[in-house]
């Protein structure tokens, strides 16, 4: 992955995807993001897990209910976004010892591992995955609810 000079790269995961579709807490600096993105201001990354997540949490949101129609224009969204990149085994490897070493998912240390692997930001609207990989030296954590 070549890297833009001057162009702050971040890593996203589903948490902040989601809020670029529905208006729940902290969207608006989640859009913002995208728009920084948009403006190339940002690159912005995702393991391809998150397209997964993303649509799985859209589809039984809580407080929105979006129509088939709906889904398939958010997976295609995404897709038009390219933003998603698939871990390498380095990548995987990473995941696999920061899963352990911090007691989070699988799902959660494969965003890590990607920032980690591309020395990008993770942005997260996670709280609880900030506070577990806190002690990490080689990643800044962003949450989304403080400013971007």
């Amino acid at each position: 992955m070549e890297r833009s000079q001057d162009v702050e790269r971040v890593v996203v995961d589903a948490s902040i995807i989601v809020k670029w579709f529905v208006p729940e807490k902290g969207y608006e600096n989640a859009v913002k993001l995208l728009e920084e993105y948009a403006a190339g201001r940002v690159e912005i990354f995702s393991p391809s897990i998150a397209t997964y997540e993303t649509l799985n949490a859209l589809r039984f949101h809580p407080h929105y209910k979006l129509s088939i129609h709906d889904l398939v224009d958010i997976l295609q969204t995404i897709k038009d976004l390219q933003i998603i990149v698939e871990p390498s085994t380095q990548a995987w490897s990473r995941c696999i010892h920061l899963s352990l070493e911090h007691k989070i998912t699988i799902y959660d240390a494969i965003y890590a591992a990607t920032a980690t692997e591309i020395d990008a930001q993770l942005v997260t609207a996670d709280k609880t995955l900030a506070s577990k990989l806190s002690s990490m030296q080689n990643i800044k954590i962003q949450i989304i609810n403080d400013s971007i």
